[in-house]
């Protein structure tokens, strides 16, 4: 989501056209993020499978 998230802004008011593909990266990342939680709850459940295993 960072690289997606800089790119765009690198790109500025084009970053947000659908003449780029870094639109669409941008929007997959978010969609993504949205689905799968955050970066927090992703540790949080990678954490318990981990301790779990052992």
């Amino acid at each position: 989501m960072e690289i997606t998230t800089d790119a765009v802004q690198l790109l500025g008011g084009y970053g947000f056209t659908r003449d780029y593909p870094v639109e669409r990266m941008m929007r997959d990342a978010k969609i993504t993020q949205i689905y799968e939680g955050t970066n927090q709850v992703q540790r949080i459940v990678m954490s318990r499978h981990t301790l779990a295993s052992r």
